[in-house]
């Protein structure tokens, strides 16, 4: 019997004589505004036009500042500013995306229809060609035959030259 009372004294109430205290926190629950500082931090590294992000980042602390006093109406209207300049931001920076993506896919498109055209308009042009006499003048002149070596075309004119001497 002995041994379990032992075995229990560590199951037994603590012989305090002072009662229990607990201690309660009062959260208040006050309109919540938003300062929208992640947004603008977002805004002002990868989408700051016109340095709209940046100035929406410091609406947003300013906020961030005025609702740690407790001034909920100047915290309220900093945040609107923050959000008004973010969307503007967004958008902005959005729509320079699109159209600069828009303007590369057009630039490429672009560049390969005249690439196709100078190819069909030069169908007799080959990479071999080499011309004589005076499609060599023109050829010399204009450049379009840029592959053939010049010494390869300046001994093609000679002998062209000299065929026509004599």
């Amino acid at each position: 019997m002995a041994q379990e009372e032992l075995k229990m004294g560590g199951l037994r109430a603590p012989y305090h004589s002072a009662p229990m205290q607990s201690t309660v926190i009062n959260i208040q629950s006050g309109p919540q505004v938003p300062d929208h500082v992640v947004w603008s931090l977002f805004n002002t590294l990868f989408l700051n036009c016109c340095c709209l992000g940046f100035v929406a980042y410091a609406y947003s602390v300013k906020s961030r500042d005025w609702k740690m006093v407790g001034d909920m109406i100047g915290a309220q209207s900093h945040a609107s500013t923050a959000k008004s300049l973010n969307i503007f931001s967004t958008v902005l920076g959005l729509l320079g995306i699109v159209v600069f993506v828009i303007l590369v896919a057009i630039g490429t498109v672009m560049s390969f229809q005249a690439l196709s055209q100078m190819m069909g308009q030069q169908g007799h042009w080959s990479l071999h060609h080499r011309p004589s006499g005076p499609a060599l003048l023109d050829d010399l002149t204009s450049g379009l035959s840029a592959a053939a070596p010049v010494h390869s075309r300046l001994s093609t004119y000679s002998i062209s030259i000299s065929q026509q001497a004599q």
